[in-house]
Parts: structure tokens; sequence; C-alpha cells
């Protein structure tokens, strides 16, 4: 029986732990006390300069609806910069979305039904179970094997052994969110094979593609043998600072996903025509702007490392990729409780910081009771003084529970 006239999926969505104290860290701000947030993973760096231009072009222009696959010169844009990155893609095989959470809704839609199963591997995005559940689909996770080193995926054989007659496909991104972790080109051809030998469609959600630490990074548009299985998602939000344009997109060389995708894009009209435009601006940038950009956050990172690499009751995996450390703390009773009380109870010269549970990043909450993941993403003397905070937080916390 329905309750108060509210859905199933309306009951069942989860809150999501990236945005779950914000409120909480607003009200605390009005009190004087100053908060850092290394809660989202948005960068605080500014996006090319052309961007401003681009913008400030509609304030004399009339607005109209733009195509529904997106705009021509944004597809080009999009061609040009995976050409120049070593992979040819044509332009019916490219849609623009509103950001990569639309290209997951899209993906996950037009291959799998009500009821389907869809394997991840976990800590995962915590918005694949959001959009799971707006569309009725189960997840299926496979855990990370944790070493004091590194994630790495399961052996081939307990992968196979997850897939079901229900599956429809494997959804994770590369490099990681939550983990920093970057998958090898070795594991990425496994999953290739997971998925050629069960007729599943393989996404791919490539949104830190060139955010890589160590070595060169990979897509899987580099894999001719799979293409007619893979799904690549895209985004100009990370790279190029643009979280608030949404502007993001779908890549697959099957024509049947394509033409199902454009049809859900006709049925939202268009993504917003002033971001495709300042998106067209980003990546006319090429991969100068991204060098830079890697070596700002490789320099953040090795201030996280610092940080945390000898921190007494913390367990650190220093990131290979993205802009995320998940740091475990084997003595923590509960990470949502720790991370409330950093900002509701805790202080450091009256500052404080937030961060998001460990427990929003797996399919069973309490999986994630003793993790939590933190964004180096502000610039560096608030992220030393944040991170400092957040180690004495830490220690204090650990000592009310001895």
């Amino acid at each position: 029986m329905r309750t108060n006239g509210i859905s199933k999926r309306g009951r069942e969505i989860p809150e999501s732990p990236l945005r779950l104290l914000i409120s909480t860290a607003q009200l605390v701000e009005k009190t004087g006390r100053q908060v850092y947030y290394l809660n989202l993973g948005e960068p605080d760096e500014f996006p090319p300069q052309s961007v401003s231009l681009a913008l400030a072009d509609f304030a004399s222009r009339k607005i109209k609806y733009g195509q529904s696959s997106g705009e021509p010169e944004l597809i080009s844009a999009w061609q040009k910069y995976y050409n120049d990155f070593g992979v040819n893609i044509s332009t019916d095989e490219i849609i623009v979305t509103t950001g990569a959470s639309e290209a997951i809704l899209f993906s996950l839609a037009a291959v799998a039904d009500p009821g389907d199963e869809v394997l991840v591997f976990e800590p995962f995005y915590p918005n694949y179970l959001s959009i799971a559940t707006l569309l009725g689909l189960k997840l299926r996770s496979v855990s990370l094997v944790r070493s004091r080193e590194s994630f790495r995926l399961p052996p081939f054989e307990n992968l196979r052994q997850q897939v079901t007659d229900k599956t429809r496909a494997i959804i994770f991104d590369n490099p990681s969110n939550p983990s920093g972790y970057v998958y090898s080109r070795e594991e990425l051809a496994s999953l290739g094979r997971l998925a050629a030998e069960n007729n599943l469609a393989l996404i791919v959600d490539e949104v830190y593609r060139e955010l890589v630490y160590e070595g060169r990074p990979t897509s899987i548009l580099q894999f001719p043998e799979f293409k007619g299985r893979v799904i690549m998602l895209d985004s100009v939000s990370k790279r190029y600072s643009l979280c608030g344009c949404r502007i993001g997109c779908l890549v697959s060389r099957d024509q049947e996903i394509m033409t199902a995708v454009r049809h859900m894009c006709q049925s939202r009209l268009s993504a917003p025509v002033p971001s495709q435009r300042a998106a067209i601006s980003a990546l006319a940038y090429g991969q100068d702007y991204i060098k830079s950009y890697v070596e700002t956050f490789r320099a953040r990172r090795e201030m996280v490392t610092r940080a945390f690499g000898d921190l007494p009751g913390a367990e650190y995996i220093q990131p290979t990729g993205a802009f995320y450390a998940f740091i475990k703390i084997p003595k923590l009773d509960n990470s949502e409780k720790f991370c409330r009380w950093l900002v509701s109870d805790f202080a450091h010269r009256n500052q404080t910081v937030v961060v998001a549970p460990g427990t929003g990043f797996y399919l069973k909450p309490e999986d994630g009771r003793l993790e939590f993941r933190l964004a180096f993403v502000l610039e560096n003397d608030k992220l030393n003084q944040a991170l400092t905070i957040l180690r004495e937080g830490i220690t204090q916390y650990l000592k009310q529970l001895n």
C-alpha cells in the first residue's frame, strides 16, 4: 500500500552522503565558525579564461532551445578532444548530456529494464545507486580488494561468479570516486572480456580520466575489440572546473543504443545552450590546460599524504587518480556519527571541516562505517588548514571512544 501518496522509488532513494551535512554546516557557519568543505568534488580552480567570454555573449542574445542531442559545434569539439587523445570517434557516436549524471541515467535506461541487475565495484559513486533506484534496477556489488598500498579488482573468476541471468550491465568510474583507484589496462581488458562473455553493456564513467598521477591515462575507448558493447560517459565538470555548467556526453559505437538515447534526449528537449558554448570554449584549450591542472592536484595529493600517511589510527592509501582520499579509521564506531560530530560539536580555533561518511559508498551502509572520503579540492593554504583541523578532529574523537 502506498504511504501518503509517495511511490516506492520515492521512499527508497537514498540521501546523498556528499550533501548529507551541508545544511548542518551552513547553520554552524551562522554562529561564526569557519567551515572548510571537503565533502564535494568541486575544484576550487577557475575555468579557462574564454569560458567567461562565451557566457557573456549571451547577455545580448535570445536563448532558444538547442538540438536534443547537442549543438553540432560542441559535438565536433568533443570529437577533436578525443582525436587528440588518440581515439577516433565519429560525430554520430557522441551525444551531449546535462552533466555526466544524465549520461548515467540514459545509459542505464537504454540497456536495462526494471528488475534487472547492474554490477558495481565497492566503494562506488553514490549516484549509481540513486539513479538505479529511480529506474527500478538492482545494483549487485563486488568489493574491491584493499591492501595497505592499493585497491584492486578481485580475480576474474570471482567477478564471473557475480553475473546472474538478470545482469545487464557493468558500471564503474575510472579513476574511481571515492577511492582514487585507477584501473590498469589489464583490468579493463578483463572487464571487457567479462562483458563480452555474458552479453553485458560495459558502462565506464571517465570524468576524471586525465587526473592520473602515475603513468598515462587509459580510456575504455582504446579497446576496439569491445567497441560494440562499450558506453563511455564524460563531463567538463572536473577537468575544466565547470561543475555548475552541467555539460557532459555519452559515447557509444552501438547505433541502437545511440538511437534509444537520442529519443530520451528529446524528452528533456535540450541541454543548457549557454553551458554548451562554455564547454566548447573550454575544450578548445586542449591538453595544455589539463596538464597544469593535474600538476595542481598532484601537489594537493602530496599534502594529503603528508597529513595522513603517518597519522596514528588511520589507514591511508595514496590515490593514484581523481582528487579524493578514502581513509579508514579502524577504531571508529560509525563514520556518519563521526562526520556529524566534526561539524556540530568539534572546533579547532573556531574552525571545522565537512567530509563525506563512508556509509554512503556501499550497498550496506555498515560496510563503510570505518571510512570517510575527503576531496582535496581547496587551494593550498585552505587545504593545509583543513587537513590540520581534520587530523586534530580524528585524534580527539578517538580519545573520546577510549
